[in-house]
């Protein structure tokens, strides 16, 4: 009988430390940091999800933002909601501006650094003259509904809500049977006149033309804000926390949220540009091409994981700059390989920038992609000036002295500015036709083509036709 007391004294026991253990609070704390775009989305959609797996009861996002693209604040607020059994924690730590505020609001509950501040979401678009300008209701309406939806679920005046979206509103702060409540002016003014009387202490908390921006103070008056804190320490304290590890990017994240920031994608497309221009001048297959093809491949392949360009894209791209070498190289003077692989090409191109948007539903889809194309055009106009400057003014270095020179481009002949008599005129290579290139005919330098035939430098030629656009040889077996 003693043993047996013993054992069920052990089993109520181990039953006792595992109950406690599996209603232990665990927390995780993921940063929103910087501007919030696609790959910050993605990042936080992989934390959040890595998060769940480990069993974590209370998921922690510090904000430092002053917001950035909507949608990608969208994407954030539903990884947010995705698992409504755990309780998700706001921190705003220095501030969370715009697209940071709507991140806020979906969570479960806010606290606020001292001296933090929260709000102004309208949302806005580049004007005419370049100035932001509101997107528009089509937009805000959008908007407004989801800061209601957060409000309600939540438990924060709904006027006040919407003011950090829409300037039109005004706000009053009342006094309700000794406790303080928020209506709006159009609220207030489709009251009853008894029901009028009821709120006393009437003060403006939101002019009308005015967006809702509010500090740590401020927004716990105002019910936002839970608690204010001065560290991690305090907000371990408050929450009960024994520890708090934090899910960081790791390194290919860190690395496809800077390839895919405008700089950066600006310059990578320009070597890109640059190096393909050059390939297509040059005889062969050399290091502009692989420089190339290494630059489209980063540049396409951090906008693939950042969720920008889908594959579909990505193929477009490649596939017209195929086309594009098999009409230069293979089978020259159709142009519809041409044609057709530059169209390619560039569609790929603009999709992977604008995230696939064709034509843009809002205001907002219209300023992102208006933004794509001027670095997809600046990029290829800023490449064809640094190739042109390259050609005239290296063309002793080693890469470019494949290219055509200042000297013999002056006396290139071309089928525009030729007479028939050069059919049947023999010629020395200049350069490897492989299968372009040029010749030499009487101190003239002549593009040509062959036939298909790869031609080395220095080999006798024959021109033996000619098309729109080049002469066509034929090899000379000595």
């Amino acid at each position: 009988m003693k043993y047996i007391t013993i054992f069920v004294t052990l089993f109520i026991s181990c039953l006792h430390i595992q109950a406690q253990e599996s209603t232990k609070t665990k927390a995780v704390l993921i940063n929103i940091d910087g501007e919030i775009s696609p790959s910050l989305a993605m990042h936080i959609e992989n934390a959040t999800q890595k998060a769940i797996k480990n069993g974590v009861n209370i998921i922690i996002y510090k904000l430092n933002t002053f917001g950035g693209r909507v949608d990608s604040a969208l994407k954030i607020c539903d990884t947010i909601n995705t698992n409504p059994k755990i309780k998700t924690i706001a921190w705003v730590n220095t501030r969370a501006i715009s697209a940071g505020a709507l991140i806020s609001m979906s969570c479960n509950e806010i606290i606020m650094t001292h001296g933090a501040q929260i709000g102004d979401c309208q949302p806005i678009v580049g004007g005419n003259n370049g100035a932001p300008t509101p997107a528009g209701e089509k937009i805000e309406t959008v908007l407004r509904s989801q800061f209601r939806s957060f409000a309600r679920r939540n438990g924060y005046s709904q006027p006040l809500a919407e003011a950090f979206v829409d300037q039109s509103i005004e706000v009053y702060k009342f006094k309700l049977n000794g406790k303080t409540t928020y209506l709006s002016k159009q609220q207030y003014q489709d009251l009853s006149k008894i029901k009028k009387n009821r709120y006393t202490q009437k003060k403006t908390i939101i002019a009308k033309g005015k967006l809702l921006t509010i500090d740590n103070s401020e927004a716990l008056e105002m019910g936002f804000s839970k608690a204010n804190i001065k560290d991690i320490s305090e907000l371990k304290q408050y929450y009960n926390l024994q520890e708090l590890p934090s899910i960081k990017p790791n390194w290919s994240e860190n690395l496809t949220m800077y390839l895919t920031s405008s700089g950066v994608s600006s310059i990578i497309l320009i070597i890109a540009l640059v190096a393909m221009w050059t390939e297509f001048k040059m005889p062969g297959f050399g290091m502009p091409g692989l420089t190339s093809i290494a630059c489209f491949s980063i540049l396409l392949g951090a906008r693939y994981l950042s969720g920008l360009a889908d594959i579909p894209y990505i193929i477009m791209v490649f596939t017209g700059i195929v086309l594009i070498v098999i009409e230069l190289f293979i089978i020259p003077g159709t142009m519809l390989f041409g044609l057709i692989g530059f169209g390619l090409f560039l569609m790929g191109l603009v999709l992977s920038f604008t995230g696939g948007i064709i034509i843009p539903d809002t205001p907002l889809q219209t300023d992102f992609v208006f933004t794509q194309m001027q670095i997809l055009s600046g990029s290829f106009a800023t490449s064809i000036v640094i190739f042109l400057i390259l050609a005239y003014y290296l063309p002793d270095v080693p890469v470019f002295n494949a290219i055509a020179l200042k000297t013999t481009l002056d006396k290139s002949i071309t089928c525009s500015n030729s007479q028939d008599d050069l059919i049947n005129q023999i010629g020395i290579a200049s350069t490897d036709l492989r299968p372009s290139g040029k010749i030499i005919i009487n101190d003239k330098t002549i593009d040509v083509v062959t036939e298909g035939c790869f031609i080395n430098r220095g080999e006798q030629v024959k021109i033996i036709g000619k098309n729109i656009t080049h002469f066509t040889v034929t090899h000379i077996h000595n």
